[in-house]
């Protein structure tokens, strides 16, 4: 049982040790140490088991962290700070396994490419840069956008990164050699958030135009423009079938939109402060969305 693993840890150091090695010392949200077998922090968390989520790690970079992602298979977190660097974290140990330098500004989004094998970063300095993981080289510098890069994100597939930035544009560009494939123009203001569809042939971007755009990636074709917001959107997320896409904006609310003719399905109504963050479950049945009102909420159907 767990009160007998922690007196036999706390009484011998070889047991102590063999605990950290098949368990984790974790802090829960009262700030308590417990030992907590390996096998019940891999839980998948889901609304049944939410009220039990403790924090496992907890990494002081000295400087504001503005973005984080995990690898495909969990087992690596890439942080991207105010520091101007992309840090990648072991999961299992917290260890920093690189430390990725380059950037001249910000780093403001990471992503993972679906392989794992590479990391999208995108800057206050202009560019988007890909770095390997193994072991930390910078593969590519991608330049052309003229104000701040605020949101990055890889293809399915893998073969593309697009780029959301400050100069209104949405860029898309080829992983293989870093060509330029196409700019989507349309937007008036800033380029918050870009999303491909799980399909790969569909983007969404957000804007401080008020706006979420829908772009067919083959073509450029502006397929949609969804419009209802009084305020910025800060973030955007496809359904894992495609058929809607959530945005989180600084009027406070997150609304759900049909991709297939553009029509406001629901405005999710709560939050105090700007929605800065939204996401679909894997199985499409909740959105999340995180706001400066510090909540985070989950919104599904009852």
């Amino acid at each position: 049982t767990y009160r007998q693993a922690q007196a036999l840890a706390q009484s011998d150091p070889a047991l102590a040790s063999l605990a950290r090695e098949i368990g984790l010392v974790v802090q829960d949200l009262e700030g308590r140490g417990r030992w907590v077998p390996r096998q019940q922090v891999r839980l998948p968390i889901s609304y049944e088991n939410a009220n039990r989520v403790v924090q496992l790690r907890y990494w002081d970079l000295g400087s504001s962290v503005l973005s984080v992602a995990f690898s495909p298979d969990g087992q690596i977190l890439a942080s991207g700070s105010w520091d101007k660097t992309v840090r990648l974290w072991r999961v299992s140990d917290g260890g920093l396994l690189r430390t990725l330098e380059g950037h001249t500004s910000w780093v403001v989004s990471v992503a993972f490419s679906p392989d794992g094998g590479m990391v999208a970063s995108g800057s206050d300095d202009q560019t988007v840069r890909l770095w390997r993981v193994s072991d930390g080289a910078l593969l590519r510098t991608l330049e052309g956008h003229t104000k701040p890069v605020r949101s990055v994100a890889f293809s399915p597939d893998g073969g593309m990164v697009a780029s959301g930035s400050g100069d209104g544009t949405v860029r898309l560009w080829r992983v293989s050699d870093g060509a330029l494939l196409r700019t989507l123009e349309g937007h008036t203001s800033w380029v918050e958030s870009v999303a491909f569809s799980l399909n790969g042939r569909m983007v969404a971007s957000g804007s401080d135009d008020q706006t979420v755009r829908l772009w067919r990636v083959s073509n450029r074709a502006l397929l949609r423009t969804l419009e209802g917001h009084t305020s910025w959107v800060e973030s955007v997320a496809f359904s894992p079938d495609g058929g809607m896409v959530a945005s989180g904006s600084r009027d406070g609310t997150v609304r759900l939109w049909r991709v297939s003719d553009g029509a406001l399905l629901r405005t999710l109504e709560g939050h105090t402060r700007p929605v800065l963050s939204v996401a679909f479950s894997p199985d499409g049945g909740m959105v999340a969305s995180g706001s400066y009102d510090g909540t985070v909420r989950l919104w599904g159907v009852r």
